[in-house]
């Protein structure tokens, strides 16, 4: 899925980087083809792959170890009889840690959008 919607981020990052040319979204896509060619549409994708596998990982392994923490203290024996309330915070921390820690890979990757040049070796 993220290699469908990733021309459309790399547009949306260069429009948002150069806001005193009031291009849109077609000026943009020309101009990024013009110089770069299809592949300037996929700038900073290997980042955002390489963010996918940790991503998930993290964000598995602390769902599932908040959710016997949080039976474990409210006194829970089943995973079936923790309250809703209570899955909604494990999920939420799940979620903050994961993108806590995967988060530099999103500034490379939104720096690899941009300016290309300095990340060439990145597989860009």
């Amino acid at each position: 899925a993220a290699m469908l919607t990733y021309p459309l981020d790399v547009l949306r990052a260069k429009m948002a980087v150069n806001r005193s040319a009031r291009a849109g979204y077609r000026e943009v896509a020309q101009e990024v083809f013009r110089t770069k060619g299809l592949t300037g549409f996929f700038d900073g994708l290997s980042p955002t792959i390489a963010r996918i596998l940790p991503h998930s990982g993290i964000r598995f392994g602390v769902y599932h170890a908040s959710k016997a923490g949080l039976g474990w203290l409210g006194g829970y024996t089943t995973d079936g009889s923790l309250p809703v309330a209570l899955r909604l915070l494990a999920g939420a921390s799940a979620g903050f840690t994961a993108q806590t820690v995967t988060y530099p890979l999103d500034v490379v990757r939104r720096r690899m959008q941009v300016q290309k040049q300095l990340y060439t070796t990145l597989g860009g």
